[in-house]
């Protein structure tokens, strides 16, 4: 990958336009990225795993909660295969990353079917106090790790989905999170769907504080927690790594039912 990477650099383009992506769950599908500075986008080699696992899960019909969209890649991806018959509802509260994930889903003629979100989701509802500083396209909870000293927070809305999904009546069935170290917190705020609609969660692991939140808030929901793409069992802490995919999902016995 990091050779990859250096290729990439050398030989695509710097700017940030519209493309159609190379391979991969998107392929082609419109998406304004940068090809050199976003190359996993244009080239549809981004997260590989999860994009292999997702086609599998994610059925015509179904709703999917796509949190921490940033612009758009898996949220275009999921509506692409959820169909016409189905919705995303794509969550992304960096202002940046927001507009674009605007402008992706428009692209691919996707408004009918994906509803964005400007705001962050998290373990409770009201104003949440934001970094941007990490990157023009990522942002995370202030007081998260890696957040720098002297980065200036923003206030932005927050919801759980526990809350959303009692105000809005969308229930889903899959749900797709990359929120930076705050995963723990976004599985407390849905505990109540967890228990009643037992949805399929698709999570991208961070640092150890949030690993260790996130398996309790699985394991207290009941949940088995499998490693992407080979969906070998979770059974120990130990055994999560930071930035590695995992599917959270209701005992198979409930899956049959």
């Amino acid at each position: 990958m990091p050779i990859r990477r250096l290729i990439n650099r050398a030989v695509l383009e710097d700017k940030q336009q519209i493309v159609e992506v190379q391979t991969g769950l998107l392929q082609g599908a419109k998406l304004n990225v940068s090809p050199r500075t976003e190359s996993g986008y244009y080239l549809g080699t981004h997260e590989p795993d999860l994009q292999g696992s997702l086609s599998k899960f994610i059925q015509p019909g179904m709703i999917v909660f796509d949190i921490g969209a940033n612009i758009g890649f898996f949220a275009v991806a999921a509506a692409n295969l959820v169909k016409q018959q189905g919705r995303v509802v794509a969550f992304e509260p960096n202002p940046g990353a927001f507009a674009r994930l605007r402008e992706n889903v428009e692209l691919n003629g996707l408004g009918d079917r994906i509803t964005t979100e400007q705001r962050a989701v998290g373990d409770f509802d009201g104003t949440a106090k934001f970094c941007f500083a990490l990157t023009h396209l990522q942002g995370r909870f202030a007081d998260l790790p890696y957040v720098p000293k002297d980065a200036e927070p923003t206030d932005v809305p927050c919801c759980t989905v526990d809350s959303y999904v009692a105000s809005t009546g969308s229930i889903p069935d899959v749900v797709i999170m990359d929120v930076e170290h705050a995963e723990g917190r976004v599985l407390r705020g849905m505990k109540t769907v967890l228990e009643r609609y037992r949805p399929l969660v698709f999570v991208e692991m961070h640092g150890p504080e949030a690993i260790r939140e996130a398996f309790g808030e699985i394991a207290t929901a009941h949940y088995q927690l499998s490693q992407l793409p080979t969906l070998n069992r979770v059974r120990d802490l130990a055994e999560i790594t930071p930035l590695g995919h995992y599917l959270a999902m209701p005992p198979s016995s409930e899956r049959a039912a």
